[in-house]
């Protein structure tokens, strides 16, 4: 009796062993499994104000990325103020609805066919021939010199032409080589960076440029509104003349990147940055060859 009650024990406490040892099991391959994706939580969207901190950091990190940042801020600084000016003027001289109806449909008539004209025979052909580093610096010089010419005879001259210039320019080769400065940035940060410029700088300066007129209006002569928009032009050139400088070494440091196609673009890209004549096309430089080879094509 004894020895079977010994025997039941022992039977009893190994199966009491194995059970726990299969539950265990049958638990951890449970929860090895892909759970089931209405079961997870659902993810945190980044607010607004993570977004501005992350294209804040971004900027401060990459030249080229903060040179585009200000180079945006700027310009729609600029050019809030000289149409500021331009429709100021214009009511003045045509106090007649009808008539500055007509006249403003006739200047964004030469306006849009100036625009066509030069996108179409000069945008192309001068930023392949100069570079995009020396084109973005078109519309900001054009400015300066125009809102010089507002601070030293303020009417409807210097204004006219300002927004004329103004206008045509921006939208082709501002827009154009301004555009081709997001070629370094990855694909995957591309949109990114764009929606943060184009989000948040963009609407940023064109608040400060309200203040500034809001201000300007009631303590300020129009001349002496021009002239701080001379001073802001002038800082914009200054920041266009120095964007070619960041952008030749974000497309060094994609001769590094993983991607071939990043690198081959990168190689590509600083070879037309050569004297024409001697360019000779070449393979993209290999991962191994570094920075130094980058420079060596670009000398």
């Amino acid at each position: 009796m004894t020895r079977f009650s010994l025997t039941t024990s022992a039977f009893s406490f190994t199966a009491l062993v194995l059970g726990s040892i299969v539950h265990r099991s049958c638990s951890a391959a449970k929860s090895a499994l892909p759970k089931d994706k209405a079961s997870l939580p659902p993810p945190r969207n980044a607010s607004e104000w993570d977004k501005f901190k992350e294209g804040t950091l971004q900027l401060r990190q990459e030249p080229l990325l903060r040179n585009m940042a200000l180079v945006t801020f700027l310009l729609w600084t600029v050019f809030t103020v000289v149409d500021f000016s331009f429709n100021k003027v214009m009511k003045d001289t045509y106090p007649d609805k009808n008539v500055l109806i007509a006249f403003l449909g006739g200047f964004r008539g030469i306006a849009g066919f100036l625009c066509l004209v030069i996108q179409v025979f000069l945008t192309s052909t001068l930023i392949s021939r100069l570079g995009v580093g020396t084109t973005i610096a078109f519309h900001p010089f054009y400015l300066t010199l125009s809102t010089l010419w507002m601070t030293l005879s303020f009417g409807y001259t210097s204004v006219y032409a300002a927004k004329l210039g103004g206008h045509v320019l921006l939208y082709t080769f501002q827009d154009s080589s301004f555009q081709l400065l997001y070629s370094p940035v990855p694909l995957e940060r591309r949109a990114r960076i764009r929606g943060f410029i184009d989000g948040y700088i963009k609407p940023l300066s064109m608040a400060a440029a309200g203040v500034l007129l809001l201000l300007g209006t009631r303590y300020l002569q129009l001349r002496q509104i021009a002239m701080i928009g001379l001073v802001l032009a002038f800082a914009w050139l200054a920041v266009s003349l120095t964007t070619k400088k960041g952008y030749i070494r974000a497309l060094l440091q994609n001769l590094q990147a993983d991607s071939p196609a990043l690198r081959q673009a990168a190689a590509t890209a600083l070879a037309k940055l050569q004297d024409p004549s001697s360019f000779r096309p070449r393979a993209a430089p290999r991962r191994g060859e570094g920075l130094s080879a980058g420079r060596a094509h670009l000398l």
